[in-house]
């Protein structure tokens, strides 16, 4: 919700290079982050999530109206992020989601197509986001933005 707020607060705009999602890429090592946890991974590693959960944050928090659904879903990508600062840890989800179905449309030679990076984290974002409560979630979260902006 913070990212949210702030979004609204500054007529729906973010300063992606002052936000916390924004200076975990930055950073030159994830000395803290538990990179090993990840190492098992058939998908992405930590830092394609990373890169991907900040490509949807800047995607969605780009002007439009903060009742927007994928603004809600934005915010989420960026707080996962900031969540992984605190941590070390991305969700779990996100380490045991398999891409068994699609596998051919993101990998080339077992190595990543670059640019399905962003739709490989969306889908994962997608049910992590679910496990919230899917549009039950996303609902409750514009209702708390509302009610904090008209207090």
């Amino acid at each position: 919700m913070d990212y949210l707020i702030r979004y609204m607060g500054c007529n729906n705009s973010l300063d992606f290079d002052k936000a916390i999602a924004g200076n975990i890429l930055h950073r030159r090592g994830y000395d803290h982050l538990h990179e090993d946890y990840y190492d098992n991974l058939d998908n992405l590693s930590l830092s394609q999530y990373l890169r991907g959960l900040f490509r949807i944050g800047k995607k969605y928090l780009d002007g439009r109206a903060a009742t927007d659904c994928k603004v809600v879903y934005a915010a989420t990508a960026l707080s996962v992020m900031d969540g992984v600062l605190r941590s070390g840890f991305l969700p779990k989800l996100f380490a045991t989601f398999y891409f068994d179905d699609n596998k051919d449309l993101f990998f080339k030679d077992n190595h990543m197509v670059e640019d399905q990076v962003e739709i490989m984290t969306g889908l994962v974002l997608d049910q992590y986001i679910e496990s919230l409560g899917g549009e039950a979630y996303i609902q409750d979260v514009l209702s708390l933005v509302d009610i904090f902006f008209t207090l």
